[in-house]
């Protein structure tokens, strides 16, 4: 079986890294691109074909709410999870509103994302990119 393709979204390399890093533990992922910038991010998808995005929300210029829009309206099937540190109600309601389909606190990631990669990745998977 294919691993998990994952692309990571944050503005700060160093949490990439560490990101990356966890996830390296799981044979069934693989973190195929990192983007720092929503620019980069747009264009990683197309070039890695990941089958889930991990969104940082806080990220300078465009933050990533409007990038999960963006994604969502180019590619349709691909699952974005958002990562933040600004666990509020308001933001997990604003997640669902831009097309999100997971919503995980930073504080929370060791505990929360594996499980929520692996029950989004069935959604995601046999997806053609454009």
């Amino acid at each position: 079986m294919e691993p998990i393709k994952v692309l990571i979204v944050d503005d700060n390399p160093t949490f990439i890294g560490i990101v990356r890093r966890f996830l390296s533990r799981f044979a069934d992922i693989e973190v195929v691109a990192e983007a720092t910038s929503a620019e980069d991010a747009l264009d990683l998808v197309r070039e890695a074909s990941p089958q889930i995005a991990l969104v940082d929300i806080a990220m300078p210029e465009v933050n990533g709410l409007v990038l999960t829009r963006m994604l969502r309206e180019k590619h349709p099937t691909l699952v974005v999870i958002l990562v933040t540190l600004l666990d509020t109600t308001q933001y997990r309601s604003a997640s669902a509103e831009a097309g999100a389909a997971g919503f995980v606190a930073k504080p929370t990631l060791s505990t929360d994302l594996v499980p929520l990669i692996r029950r989004y990745a069935s959604k995601a998977e046999n997806l053609a990119y454009a």
